[in-house]
């Protein structure tokens, strides 16, 4: 999974946005688009593997630069797994006919709304949880809030924004793979002290 950290921005730009896209032309000169449906399913693919691409980066780019780190604490680690869980859960509900199974009533919508609610909440949580780990490696403990929000709005648009992250996250894990694991920021600290 290390491959998606080692990519260049032009190949995971490819993979996340014009892969899908290509793909789905493809469909369209296979497939007899008379319905509506057909098209709704085509979006949906197109859909599904760009966040497929998008949550994997995000969450590989979290758990990688936080094993010697103190960017985000264990417990919002953890907390970004179970948000993780949430998310396919969410994605299983929109990609599947679970809904036809459940009969309409109001314990059923309400459930539907929650899942909905925390499916976003788990969404702008892995964006934070990104943007204050690149941040973090970049500024050390000079952390602002406003670093934080802007870039997660990098990352939030991450076809545009995926040209600058990706050379942060390239130039960090060449870091992290030369320093073999060990804390990245330790090392940086005694470089500096030595100049």
């Amino acid at each position: 999974m290390n491959i998606l950290l080692k990519m260049k921005a032009w190949q995971l730009f490819f993979i996340s946005f014009i892969l899908p896209w290509i793909l789905s032309f493809l469909y369209l000169f296979f497939v007899d688009l008379e319905t509506f449906d057909a098209v709704d399913k085509l979006m949906g693919a197109i859909s599904i593997m760009y966040y497929s691409v998008f949550l994997a980066w995000n969450y590989k780019v979290v758990k990688t630069f936080n094993k010697n780190s103190d960017a985000l604490t264990k417990k919002q680690i953890k907390r970004l797994d179970w948000l993780i869980a949430v998310l396919v859960i969410y994605i299983l509900y929109l990609t599947t006919h679970i809904s036809k199974i459940f009969p309409d009533s109001v314990i059923v919508s309400i459930l539907i709304w929650i899942l909905i609610l925390a499916a976003s909440f788990a969404f702008f949580y892995i964006l934070f949880s990104t943007a204050k780990t690149l941040k973090y490696m970049q500024l050390k403990n000079q952390l602002r809030t406003s670093d934080i929000i802007v870039e997660m709005f990098v990352i939030f648009y991450f076809p545009i924004g995926v040209w600058w992250v990706q050379k942060k996250v390239n130039r960090y894990y060449n870091e992290y793979k030369n320093n073999n694991g060990e804390n990245i920021f330790e090392s940086n600290s005694k470089k500096q002290l030595a100049e």
